[in-house]
């Protein structure tokens, strides 16, 4: 057993928990509006709902950048070091959130453009919107917030934010709707509150240095924008892939779209276990790496490679024996299953194929190597393309999930070689 097991597992196992939270709050605010006598307000959340998403996705380099440059602050010892990381991270979440809310209406319009609507599912959406839209300064500020913790080598406190965050807004969501009668209104403030609540949780849990390190030309600006810029492209290229995905789908023959989607949720389900132990790759390799400890620093990514490679296996065997059974609890669609049953074996070995690559990300961000993050996404995005309408005439959708599990497979390969090349 290795040195860094117990560490890795204490980092890793909150964020899990963390993550499994995220889709129960989705299916409980599906499952209030649905019960509102109208169906356009199901597609208004939905619509909405994944329109945030993306925008937020966007600006993950918020707690990526935070997270890394904060735990090497960690490893040296320098607590004013990484309070100067944090005060810029801050002004700089705070800024875009600024840009976001002057910009409201015209985001709206985007989101239109690239989800068109029916004419009935405006109304709810455009309410839905307007009231959301205020969580942004919270959603951003708590991604610092977070990448500060993660970094400080603490997961649990953005796990009890994640909880509160997620309970508030069922709860008040639930109060808007039921007892004061406000309708889709009640379940987007009930979602506005619930990110503040999480976001003032972190924000009093954390004790700020009062100095500013002499260190802080290290981590001036200027760097802390070019490792936020290449992680902005990374994720831009990661997002590119994952809405062409659903495109792609969605041309095809009826019922590809429905199961492409269901056999999607078995991909996150996978994922938000890889990117707990991901986040502990942040903070411990961040760690390692600052205090310039290169024999544990590979000690403990051999670790986190077990613990991923272990994950990977059950999660492949799972999906061998229980996969069909899983499919049937997300729906009861019966061209939908026979459908997804096709293309099962695309999950059996996705695990093995993509959990290299949750593992290399978490470690790259601990060592803020972020242009070989952009680097190796870049191409591994341009090889799912080069697969994929290489292909599609041929393998129709099974070459789509070629494409993508060669995708989630590359990604890491590329990153282990620029490990290992640059050490």
């Amino acid at each position: 057993m290795g040195r860094f097991n117990r560490e890795i597992l204490r980092l890793a196992v909150p964020s899990i928990v963390s993550n499994i939270t995220v889709p129960l709050l989705g299916m409980v605010d599906t499952t209030i509006v649905g019960h509102l006598g109208d169906s356009a307000y199901i597609a208004a959340i939905s619509l909405g709902g994944t329109a945030f998403s993306v925008l937020y996705w966007v600006f993950a380099f918020l707690r990526m950048s935070t997270s890394g440059l904060v735990a090497q602050a960690y490893g040296v010892g320098d607590d004013s070091l990484s309070g100067d990381v944090m005060r810029k991270s801050l002004l700089l979440g705070l800024g875009i959130s600024v840009a976001i809310l002057l910009l409201q209406v015209p985001l709206f319009h985007l989101v239109l453009l690239l989800t068109p609507a029916r004419p009935d599912v405006l109304l709810p959406l455009h309410t839905y919107y307007n009231m959301c839209v205020w969580g942004a300064p919270a959603i951003l500020l708590s991604y610092c917030l977070s990448g500060w913790f993660v970094g400080r080598q603490d997961t649990r406190t953005p796990m009890f934010a994640a909880i509160l965050q997620n309970v508030a807004n069922i709860l008040l969501s639930m109060f808007f709707v039921y007892r004061m009668g406000m309708g889709i209104k009640g379940v987007a403030l009930g979602t506005v509150l619930g990110a503040w609540s999480g976001m003032f949780f972190m924000l009093f849990r954390m004790e700020m240095p009062a100095s500013v390190s002499k260190k802080s030309r290290f981590i001036g600006w200027g760097r802390l924008f070019s490792i936020n810029k290449d992680i902005f492209f990374r994720t831009l290229c990661l997002v590119t892939v994952t809405v062409y995905f659903t495109r792609a789908g969605s041309l095809q023959c009826e019922g590809v779209l429905e199961a492409n989607a269901v056999l999607m949720q078995l991909f996150m389900l996978f994922s938000f276990f890889m990117d707990g132990f991901a986040n502990a790759g942040e903070a411990l390799g961040g760690r390692l790496y600052g205090n310039k400890d290169a024999g544990s620093l590979r000690k403990m990514i051999r670790d986190l490679f077990v613990w991923g490679g272990g994950t990977a296996v059950f999660f492949s065997l799972f999906y061998m024996v229980c996969g069909e059974w899983v499919l049937s609890v997300f729906t009861d669609q019966r061209v939908v299953l026979q459908t997804a049953r096709e293309f099962l074996p695309w999950i059996w070995i996705m695990p093995m194929a993509g959990f290299s690559a949750f593992l290399w990300d978490g470690v790259f961000i601990g060592l803020t190597r972020s242009r070989q993050m952009f680097v190796s996404m870049a191409a591994s995005m341009l090889l799912f393309f080069i697969l994929w309408f290489s292909f599609r005439g041929v393998l129709s959708n099974h070459a789509l999930w070629l494409s993508f599990d060669t995708y989630l497979l590359a990604r890491g390969f590329f990153q282990w070689y620029m490990y290992k090349k640059r050490g």
